[in-house]
């Protein structure tokens, strides 16, 4: 039966009432995103309160102190924890993480209770924060931990800790306004010739859930301003103010996510031209990260250990990779011919069966119906992917549809599923390809981008394992491409189906990137 007018507008004007009132409440509890920064920052201070973030373990509401069994909300920037019902005292009666601080100084912050995990006592050296009850305290700066015998011995003024070379503190902002505070200047603090700020940024809507875990740990750490969610601020704008603010200083970058997340923050940093631009470290939240390897930031996340990747961070050396482009000149059709399109990349650029693996996981990722958050579940449905066509061999006969030239020298084309572009070592996963034969090494800052060939998803899996070895066609400058029939492709893991056109793919810029040693 369908519903009349009526009807309808009976059930959906309370429901916008519904929506409306949540709305305004959560904004006068202060649930709202920690300041990210502009070129004129509207800084705000208030609890960033992630409803998932509370811990397995027990935790305990920081107002009434009593156990949490159900609900409950955990700020991110500070650690404090409220049930439901204590919310509106709690962001009444206890401030959050300074951004922005007094000039005199800064003192220590402290939390009481529900610790991540058990730490020593500063003052006894005894365990501290393991009582099934709220005691003991934390800094929210320099994570130092306490006893509550032991306070009166910890002195007033905090150093930032180990983390302190990493951290912008809040006195070395300078901002103008009352109600509405802009930062207008960075002062160095104290330390400033170890002084080497890092930024963190992720993106939450990533495959993965871990990059909004990331976030929250970092902001912890450190000033919750030096944490970005990608999604929501500009990444450009947002390292355009911080270069400008913090000069002559340069801040390093450290990005939680997989190799598109780091290609898009290299191009969006290439982009803003620089004199002196900052240097990217990664923390691998992506299914192959294949850049991770090359620059031995590992293939998995070192999540429980962040402070120890920001330290490394700053300790890591500079160096630099090469940025290609792809321009895309389609074929007239019709007597008309589609705009140019231009892609840009760092790892790696394919059109065939490699190519079409990621275009059908990233459709299924992008379903409303895909239930999914971890990195083990999307490698098994890329792997669901890559055997079912074993079977299938859609992009067979690809050398029919393609004509290559490197440098300008057309190279004779076996039979084969898929053409690679590769400028760094690893591919597909932790897959070494130029390495698997009696090739001349190859480098991801020599200008030259690495071109072979492969004749199915199965010679893929071979690869993958050490058994076989890709098509060698050669390394070039210049790489061009005619296309004369749909295929699927991808640059840097986001796919695409192309189109008939002309593919060029020229070298235009160098960015600087961090490698642990």
């Amino acid at each position: 039966m369908v519903p009349t007018l009526s009807e309808t507008l009976l059930f959906i004007g309370p429901a916008f009432f519904l929506l409306y009132v949540l709305n305004r409440l959560f904004k006068t509890r202060g649930v709202t995103a920690a300041g990210n920064l502009g070129h004129l920052w509207d800084v705000k201070e208030d609890h960033h309160w992630n409803q998932n973030a509370l811990l397995a373990e027990a935790s305990f509401c920081n107002v009434c102190e009593n156990l949490i069994l159900t609900g409950g909300l955990l700020c991110e920037c500070c650690g404090l924890v409220s049930d439901d019902k204590c919310l509106d005292v709690a962001i009444r009666k206890f401030k959050c993480k300074s951004r922005i601080g007094s000039k005199l100084g800064l003192l220590h912050h402290w939390i009481k209770g529900n610790f991540e995990r058990p730490t020593l006592c500063d003052v006894c050296n005894e365990d501290c924060g393991n009582d099934p009850s709220l005691s003991d305290y934390q800094c929210v700066w320099c994570q130092r931990s306490v006893h509550k015998n032991c306070f009166s011995s910890m002195t007033v003024q905090c150093d930032l800790g180990s983390l302190k070379k990493c951290i912008v503190p809040p006195n070395c902002f300078t901002v103008k306004g009352n109600r509405k505070k802009v930062v207008v200047k960075i002062d160095k603090p104290e330390w400033e010739i170890d002084w080497l700020p890092i930024l963190v940024f992720a993106n939450s809507e990533s495959g993965s859930a871990e990059a909004v875990s990331v976030l929250a740990k970092a902001r912890r750490l450190l000033n919750p301003l030096q944490c970005i969610d990608m999604k929501q601020s500009s990444p450009r704008q947002v390292i355009n103010s911080w270069c400008h603010l913090l000069y002559p200083v340069v801040p390093r970058i450290l990005v939680a996510g997989g190799d598109g997340s780091v290609s898009w923050m290299l191009g969006e940093i290439d982009r803003l031209k620089l004199q002196n631009p900052p240097a990217v470290a990664v923390l691998p939240l992506g299914t192959g990260n294949d850049l991770s390897r090359v620059l031995n930031w590992g293939s998995v996340p070192e999540e429980e250990d962040l402070k120890g990747v920001m330290l490394r961070v700053a300790n890591a050396q500079e160096d630099l990779i090469d940025r290609w482009q792809i321009v895309v000149s389609p074929i007239r059709h019709l007597g008309i011919r589609p705009p140019t399109k231009k892609v840009e990349f760092t790892n790696y650029f394919s059109i065939g069966v490699d190519a079409l693996i990621t275009l059908n996981f990233h459709r299924a990722r992008q379903s409303s119906m895909y239930p999914f958050k971890s990195r083990i579940l999307n490698k098994i449905l890329y792997l669901t992917y890559g055997t079912k066509d074993v079977i299938e061999h859609s992009c067979d006969g690809l050398e029919k549809k393609v004509a290559l030239h490197l440098d300008g020298v057309h190279i004779q084309l076996p039979e084969i599923e898929s053409i690679v572009l590769l400028n760094i070592e690893c591919w597909g996963g932790g897959a070494k390809p130029w390495k698997l034969g009696n090739f001349e090494e190859a480098s991801y800052n020599d200008g030259k981008i690495e071109v072979f060939g492969i004749t199915s998803s199965f010679h893929i899996a071979q690869m993958q394992v050490g058994l076989s070895s890709p098509i060698r066609f050669g390394q070039a400058n210049t790489v061009k491409i005619v296309l004369r029939g749909l295929v699927p492709a991808q640059a840097d893991g986001e796919p695409w189906e192309q189109q008939p056109a002309d593919i060029t793919v020229t070298n235009i810029s160098k960015s600087k990137i961090l490698h642990q040693n």
